[in-house]
């Protein structure tokens, strides 16, 4: 072989040579833009969850806050529930009876049982009102 096809072919296999490295080099630069691509997702994504903790957080203290006020208004509801069947026993005792001033016994006792009953479905109105609440602020979080 001579020394120019010696030159020829050292020539040729050093551009093989550049040009796997060059193709490497592409490679490794493709490859390396592709991760930070992932690294950002990554982050936002790490963000978002941080964004979505916050959120249950919130619901769970606002869920808790109304169960606080539900557990309340019960209360009270038993409590008028108990009133209001005290009231309606003396209703009952007072009509069996027939003393002089009847009637105006009878009223006095019906008009505090109207108004324990009107109470009552106030606070209906308000654990129903909560409760739509709670309802409410979980839809528009999980929205």
């Amino acid at each position: 072989m001579s020394d120019s096809n010696r030159l020829d072919l050292n020539h040729m296999v050093l551009e093989r040579i550049d040009r796997g490295f060059r193709e490497n080099q592409e490679s490794f630069i493709s490859l390396r833009s592709d991760i930070e691509k992932i690294a950002t997702e990554v982050t936002q994504l790490k963000l978002e969850i941080g964004l979505l903790r916050g959120n249950v957080d919130q619901v769970s203290a606002t869920t808790a806050e109304a169960r606080a006020d539900v557990e309340k208004l019960e209360k009270k509801m038993a409590e008028l529930e108990a009133k209001a069947k005290e009231l309606e026993l003396a209703v009952e005792v007072a009509k069996s009876a027939t003393p002089r001033h009847l009637p105006e016994r009878v009223a006095v006792i019906e008009s505090s049982l109207s108004s324990v009953k009107k109470f009552g479905w106030f606070m209906v109105t308000a654990f129903a009102g909560l409760a739509i609440k709670a309802l409410w602020d979980l839809m528009r979080v999980a929205g």
